[in-house]
């Protein structure tokens, strides 16, 4: 350079590796020109990777790029201690809601000691992630889960998880696309909804204008007076999923055009005669009576009989033809044919009354907790009535509801009945048979415990498939004198040593995993917390004892100490799954008569825990709450509590896992008139959530419970058996949300629902009394002598009855 230039030494704190760049051939120097002026800068490197010399000339007019005549060959010394990249087998997961799957992870390089994976979800209200890396999809819908190398958390993967449903509604389409009914007789217009493998196919009916026609909850349309009005089906299991079916409602039958030289073919159902005078009778053995006039070229298809007919004719020609379905056909000619004498029949089967049921299945294997249906074709399709009655010959096997969904509950045999209500003498059988399905493999979260003597930890077990009823477990160890394990899969070490514990499922014993145990000295498990202040140091519940009636549940409510403990989550178990089951929040439910131990752990800290004895009763428990006043009536049948005919279902009293009514059909008629009178105010009050079943509110809960924890799904979400919508009597309306608070259609609701039966049952100001939130979308169909006594009274329907409401 020109002049002297700078030198800047920079100096760097560590540097653990070296890496040296060598060149094989010395590079040759290219000047370059440039129409600026810019800075010469020349950087050398020692030989030593500590210090760095940047040089720079006072006068930058020329630059000089150093270039190897050949390659450089770099050598580069890595370092083989840390984690520098993760790989995944594959980086797109599709998962059906409630299906699991994984991905095969790869660290680099392959000698890093530590692989410990961090799992990370966007969303955990679309699928979940476990420790292992197994997701578990929840609802429809996209998120990406994460994972991240816990040696060099800058290093991580993502997959782009993709989940849908395959019980999901996603079209409906209708027989008819509009319907002309003559007021004060019927129809139906029936709906197929897609996919067919959709499990809740319940379709809710509703008319725009019960004035002039209304429908029921079969989408059986009755004309009132004349008009035009909109029949509404919309899927219950997707609102969003609906057909619109134009009905034009007449009052007198439409007059038939006279006969023209060439009229068309009309085909005419047999008809009775009525009586005329006869001269010079003439006897024609006919199938049918014969109308006292028919125009020309008219067909009559009638049913096949031997009753003679007495007819006078004039000119007529007569073709007899009988079809394989023993139909006779009668085929004239002549311009009319005239009675004159009284005709005998017997007139055919009746139109309109069900005469055989088709099953598109007479068998239906399934599993335990598994469900299936069997479609129905009712036969004459001329029948207007076309309801069904469904029964199941053990209910204890298999249960079925209203619209024909079979249920598996234990192993074995029955048969579900379906009959005809419009004819009862007509059924069909479908012969049931429920096989429990069994553990076929249980996957762990670690197997391997580096433990030291008197400390403690545990591998958390999945089992699978997940409808496996009966998932407990039996552990064992090797050698009890290195380390012991109790019922729940608590190792604790006693001695210096290795040994192997084993779990194995108690339904299948064949199937186990096993967990290498290494005790020593040394060793600091990797389940220890004594180094977390805040870790979870005692569990306190409100209840150590619970009494429960089959098919009905209840929880305790959990405490963690200290308060400020940072990981307060949960594990529970039950002792024996075949008398109660436990899910993942606590909830408990009987399932037969005997007793166990649920018992509640604290993940962070699974050797602190409580337990809870259960007793199940041979019946449905009554509910220790009583009312208020002993004035109250109280009865309960199969489960479910009646107090003065009010069914309640409420945080205290619950309603049975397998009563399922479907929505009521005088709600859903009172509710229509409501709509109907709203409208004529300005008013738009529409249909947005009715019946839930049971396990369709159990997953509804927890998808709240996972987004704002369970304290705050509690206030504004029922846990399945609680809530009102599995009555059927219940209707959330418009936005089911804050949004709706404080519109012209909640202040109308307030003061008019009580004259069509309802009340609004979750007031504002009344949560300490009612257990919810202020919700002025839902309201609970009473009967309008009820509901408008309860609205009189200023009261809740929990102040009015003398009841309580929380989770007992």
């Amino acid at each position: 350079t020109t002049a002297a230039p700078k030198v800047t030494t920079v100096k760097t704190t560590a540097a653990p590796k070296v890496t040296t760049v060598k060149t094989t051939a010395a590079p040759k120097v290219t000047t370059v020109k440039t129409t600026a002026a810019p800075k010469v800068t020349t950087v050398k490197t020692t030989a030593s990777p500590e210090v760095t010399e940047i040089i720079t000339s006072a006068r930058p007019e020329v630059t000089t790029i150093a270039v190897p005549e050949e390659p450089p060959v770099v050598t580069t010394e890595l370092n083989e201690d840390k984690v520098m990249s993760v790989r995944l087998s594959t980086y797109e997961l599709k998962l059906n809601v409630l299906q699991g799957g994984s991905v095969t992870v790869t660290l680099l390089p392959p000698t890093a000691p530590n692989t410990a994976i961090r799992w990370s979800c966007s969303d955990n209200s679309i699928a979940a992630v476990d420790y292992d890396g197994w997701i578990l999809g929840l609802k429809e819908g996209n998120c990406i889960v994460t994972a991240t190398s816990l040696d060099n958390p800058d290093v991580s993967a993502a997959i782009r998880v993709t989940v849908t449903d395959p019980n999901r509604i996603t079209d409906i389409r209708a027989s008819k696309t509009s319907m002309r009914i003559k007021e004060g007789e019927g129809d139906v217009s029936n709906v197929t909804l897609f996919p067919l493998t959709a499990r809740d196919r319940t379709v809710n009916w509703y008319s725009d204008n019960v004035e002039v026609a209304v429908v029921d909850e079969l989408g059986w349309v009755t004309g009132i007076k004349p008009g035009t009005c909109n029949i509404t089906a919309v899927s219950r299991n997707n609102s969003d999923v609906k057909i619109v079916i134009p009905v034009t409602i007449y009052s007198d039958t439409p007059v038939t055009e006279p006969a023209s030289a060439a009229p068309p073919v009309t085909s005419h159902p047999a008809t009775a005669i009525p009586e005329a005078p006869t001269a010079a009778p003439v006897t024609s053995q006919t199938a049918a009576a014969v109308p006292e006039t028919v125009p020309a070229a008219t067909s009559v298809a009638v049913p096949a009989t031997t009753v003679p007919t007495t007819t006078t004719t004039t000119t007529t020609t007569t073709t007899t033809t009988t079809t394989a379905a023993a139909t006779t056909i009668v085929t004239t000619t002549t311009k009319a044919v005239t009675t004159s004498a009284p005709v005998t029949t017997t007139a055919g089967e009746d139109p309109t009354k069900i005469t055989s049921i088709s099953l598109s299945k007479t068998e239906i294997n399934i599993g335990v907790y598994e469900g299936d249906i069997s479609y129905v074709t009712m036969y004459p399709k001329t029948a207007y009535d076309k309801r069904e009655k469904w029964v199941s010959s053990d209910p204890t096997i298999a249960t079925v509801d209203n619209e024909g969904w079979i249920y598996g509950l234990r192993e074995g045999t029955c048969i579900v009945t379906v009959t005809s209500v419009n004819n009862p003498a007509v059924k069909a059988d479908i012969v049931v048979t429920v096989k429990e399905p069994k553990v076929e493999e249980i996957k762990l979260s670690v197997y391997s415990l580096d433990l030291a003597v008197g400390e403690g930890g545990i591998s958390y077990v999945t089992m699978l498939p997940a409808n496996a009823p009966d998932k407990s477990e039996i552990w064992t160890v090797s050698d009890p004198s290195v380390a012991s394990v109790d019922d729940e899969g608590w190792v604790v070490g006693k001695s210096d040593g290795v040994c192997t514990v084993t779990v194995r499922s108690r339904a299948n014993p064949s199937v186990k995993a096993e967990i290498t145990v290494t005790v020593g000295t040394g060793y600091s498990s990797s389940s220890s917390f004594s180094d977390d202040p805040l870790r979870v140091e005692a569990i306190m519940l409100n209840t150590y004892a619970m009494e429960l009636g089959i098919g009905s549940g209840g929880s305790a409510q959990v405490t963690m100490f200290p308060i400020n403990a940072t990981d307060k989550s949960e594990i529970w178990t039950t002792s024996d799954p075949s008398v109660a089951i436990v899910d993942d929040w606590g909830y408990i439910i009987g399932k037969k008569a005997g007793t166990c131990t649920v018992t509640v752990r604290s993940r962070a800290n699974p050797s602190v825990r409580a337990e809870i004895q259960v007793t199940v009763r041979g019946s449905a428990a009554v509910s220790t709450t009583v009312p208020a006043s002993a004035s109250h009536r109280v009865r309960v049948e199969n489960g479910i509590t009646y107090i003065d005919d009010i069914l309640v279902v409420n945080k205290s009293y619950s309603l049975p896992a397998d009563y399922s009514p479907g929505i009521n059909a005088t709600a859903a008629h009172m509710f229509t008139v409501m709509v109907s009178d709203a409208k004529k105010e300005g008013l738009s009050i529409t249909y947005t959530s009715g019946f839930r079943s049971y396990a369709y509110q159990d997953a509804l809960y927890k998808d709240y419970v996972s987004q704002y924890g369970q304290a705050a799904a509690d206030r504004f979400s029922a846990r399945a058996g609680h809530s009102e919508h599995q009555t059927g009597l219940a209707i959330d309306v418009n936005t089911a949300d804050d949004s709706f608070t404080g519109t012209p259609e909640a202040y109308w609701l307030e003061k008019h629902a009580h004259e069509y039966g309802f009340i609004v049952r979750y007031p504002a100001g009344k949560e300490a009394v009612t257990g919810f939130q202020y919700e002025p979308w839902h309201i609970r169909y009473l009967g309008v002598q009820t509901a408008t006594a309860v609205y009189n009274s200023g009261l809740t329907l929990e102040e009015y009855l003398g009841i309580d409401s929380y989770y007992h």
